[in-house]
């Protein structure tokens, strides 16, 4: 879907009412495509990172949001932020990893949830699936209607609440989970 797919989405219902310029809206689409991202792993990208000696930090891609799970080369998964475990492997930042034993020239492979690419006109694609254009026309409601400014009543609020409401509906109704359905090591470890 374009930016325009989601104008003309957003003309003929939830922001009828609003005078969407084009700039201010690809702005707000951009908020809107990361807050989904942030909530759901719509992408996930796996970067290499080669272990050099008396290095314990590693730097990630810029699209980093958030480390998921590191693999060694054979495949054994690491614990992320355990301090009760010597070889864990700790997110010191959303974009850098700290490596407790690192061994020089073995390879760890990050997986990692990524932000998505920012359009820059209304002719550009969002890869989102269609089942979370609602959400997105309500939070680019909550951001036109001046998201920020602490309003509590008006139309921002209520965009705000019907974003949360129909991402929740989207994750009772299983139609995307919030994981996406990568497995995380602390599902592996039956604990959920």
């Amino acid at each position: 879907m374009t930016g325009n797919d989601i104008k003309a989405f957003a003309t003929a219902g939830v922001l009828k009412q609003v005078k969407l310029e084009d700039d201010k809206l690809v702005n707000a689409i951009n908020i809107a495509n990361i807050e989904l991202h942030k909530k759901f792993r719509l992408t996930i990208n796996e970067q290499y990172v080669l272990m050099a000696e008396a290095t314990t930090i590693y730097q990630l891609n810029e699209d980093c949001l958030h480390v998921v799970e590191v693999y060694n080369q054979r495949a054994e998964l690491f614990d992320l932020n355990n301090e009760y475990d010597l070889n864990t492997i700790s997110t010191i930042s959303y974009n850098q990893i700290q490596v407790s034993n690192p061994i020089p020239g073995e390879y760890l492979s990050v997986i990692y949830q990524a932000s998505p690419p920012l359009i820059t006109s209304l002719d550009d694609t969002i890869a989102i699936p269609y089942t979370l254009l609602t959400p997105m026309l309500h939070y680019i409601g909550y951001v036109l209607y001046g998201g920020s400014s602490g309003d509590l009543d008006g139309p921002s609020a209520h965009h705000l609440q019907a974003y949360t409401s129909s991402c929740n509906m989207i994750i009772d109704e299983g139609l995307i989970t919030p994981d996406n359905g990568v497995l995380s090591s602390v599902c592996a470890k039956g604990y959920v």
